[in-house]
């Protein structure tokens, strides 16, 4: 780790962020402990429930949010019933079991594609700009609690 002795790599506001390209391990370590100094935090990232920018996630009057919401509650269903009848499932035979698993699987997957559909392959440009090291690849999520 290239840290000068005394220096915390943790992300403070008296220190910089951690350099985009430690190693993984130290990444993981700085982010561990980023998380326990922060713990205090995690409920905010649901809290408050809602919010007056109708652009916003936690909106809860816009019709693409309350459908994506509904979606959610019927795909927690499908999670918890799936799991409820595991036991059913061993007792099944084999075809009947794959016949379960196999519209049960499409189940799971029409939610996920509902949930997923849009444009694919969109190009996200880093702000500002980060020079390309060969072999290295980035990963965009898209905010804590989004469907898209």
């Amino acid at each position: 780790m290239n840290v000068a002795l005394g220096q915390s790599p943790t992300n403070s506001p008296y220190r910089s962020p951690a350099p985009y390209r430690f190693p993984s391990t130290s990444l993981f370590f700085t982010d561990t402990i980023l998380l326990f100094r922060n713990f205090a935090y995690l409920p905010y990232i649901i809290f408050p429930l809602s919010t007056s920018n109708p652009r916003g996630e936690l909106y809860l009057w816009s019709p693409g949010n309350i459908f994506t919401l509904l979606v959610h509650v019927v795909f927690i269903g499908v999670g918890v019933l799936g799991f409820g009848l595991i036991p059913l499932w061993l007792r099944w035979p084999g075809s009947a079991w794959l016949l379960f698993a196999a519209a049960y699987g499409t189940v799971v997957w029409a939610l996920a594609w509902v949930l997923n559909q849009g444009s694919e392959g969109k190009l996200t440009e880093s702000q500002p700009p980060i020079d390309e090291v060969p072999g290295e690849k980035w990963v965009f999520v898209n905010g804590v609690m989004a469907g898209k």
